[in-house]
C-alpha cells in the first residue's frame, strides 16, 4: 500500500452527493504539521508523506461508535413505537 493522502488518517476527505450517489470530491489533510502550513483551497495530495499514519485503526473505531449509534437509535424508535401504540389505545 501506498503512503499516500488519500488512505492516512489525517486526511479529511470530501464528499458530494449527486444524482443519489455519495462520492469523494477531494479533501484536505488535518495534521497540524501539514494543516498550518496550507492557504484555503490550495492543498496538494502528497506521497510518502513523513507525517502519514495508517487509518485502519481509525476506520474500526468508526465502525464500532456506528454501530453503537444505530443501537441507540434502533432503542429510541422502539420507546416510540411503545408511545405510540400506548396512545391509540
Amino acid at each position: 500500500m501506498e503512503n499516500k493522502c488519500g488512505n492516512c488518517k489525517y486526511f479529511n476527505c470530501y464528499y458530494t452527493i449527486f444524482h443519489g450517489r455519495l462520492s469523494k470530491s477531494g479533501g484536505h489533510c488535518i495534521h497540524d504539521e501539514v494543516y498550518s502550513h496550507i492557504r484555503k483551497g490550495h492543498f496538494t495530495e502528497r506521497v510518502n508523506c513523513e507525517f502519514w499514519e495508517d487509518k485502519s485503526a481509525l476506520i474500526a473505531e468508526r465502525k464500532n461508535d456506528i454501530i453503537k449509534d444505530i443501537h441507540a437509535i434502533k432503542n429510541r424508535l422502539d420507546d416510540i413505537v411503545k408511545i405510540l401504540s400506548l396512545d391509540s389505545e
